[in-house]
C-alpha cells in the first residue's frame, strides 16, 4: 500500500489498519504474506502519519518505509514486485495507480467506492469495503489464489506486461484516430 504524502482523499490511518488487520486474517489462515506499507517522509497530516506508524508497530509482519517521492523506474521497480497492491482511498471516481498497476501486471485490491472496479473486467481488481480487514482479507485471497496468478519476476508477469502494452497500443492507436477523424470532420464542416 503507497500512502505517498497522505492527501486528503486517503484514508492512511483507516487503510493501515485495515491492512495490518486483513494480513493477521491472512497469516492465521496459512498464508505466507506480509504488509508493506509506504509513506513519503514529507507529509500533509502528521497526526495521520503518527496513526499510520501506530497500526504497524508491534507486527511482525508489518513493514513501515518512509522514503521521500520515487522517481518514475524506481517506483516501477517498487510496484512491480508485489503480488498485490492495496488502494487507500476514502473518496474518488478513477485511479492513475491501479493503471499503472494493470500495466506493471500488479492485481489490485481497490476500495469499493468511485469506479475502480470498472478500471479492468479481467479480474486484475478486486473490491473491499473500505476499513473492513476481513472484507479486504477476501479480496486479497480472491486475487492471490487465482489459477495462473502472474508473480513477481515471473515468465508469466512479464507476458502479462507485453500482452498489455499491446492492448495500450492498440487502444492509444484507436483513440488517436478517432481524434484525427474527428478533427478532419470538423474542419470540413467549419470550411463549409
Amino acid at each position: 500500500m503507497h500512502l505517498k504524502d497522505l492527501r486528503p482523499g486517503t484514508d492512511g490511518p483507516g487503510s493501515a489498519r485495515a491492512l495490518v488487520g486483513a494480513v493477521a486474517r491472512l497469516r492465521e489462515s496459512g498464508h505466507h504474506v506480509v504488509a508493506e506499507i509506504r509513506m513519503h517522509r514529507s507529509v500533509r497530516d502528521e497526526r495521520a502519519r503518527d496513526e499510520v506508524r501506530a497500526a504497524v508497530d508491534g507486527h511482525d509482519f508489518a513493514v513501515l518505509v518512509e522514503q521521500g517521492r520515487l522517481a518514475d523506474a524506481a517506483l516501477n521497480t517498487a510496484l512491480g514486485g508485489l503480488d498485490a497492491c492495496v488502494l487507500p482511498y476514502r473518496l474518488g471516481s478513477h485511479s492513475g495507480w491501479l493503471e499503472l498497476c494493470w500495466d506493471l501486471g500488479v492485481p489490485v485490491a481497490a476500495p469499493a467506492i468511485g469506479h475502480f472496479a470498472d478500471q479492468h473486467d479481467d479480474g486484475s481488481t478486486a473490491s473491499f469495503t473500505p476499513g473492513d480487514p476481513d472484507a479486504l482479507a477476501g479480496a486479497l485471497e480472491n486475487l492471490l489464489s487465482r489459477d495462473g496468478a502472474a508473480r513477481p519476476g515471473s515468465l508469466a508477469r512479464a507476458e502479462l506486461m507485453e500482452q498489455r502494452r499491446g492492448v495500450r497500443r492498440d487502444r492509444d492507436a484507436a483513440t488517436a484516430a478517432a481524434h484525427a477523424q474527428l478533427y478532419r470532420r470538423l474542419r470540413s464542416e467549419r470550411a463549409s
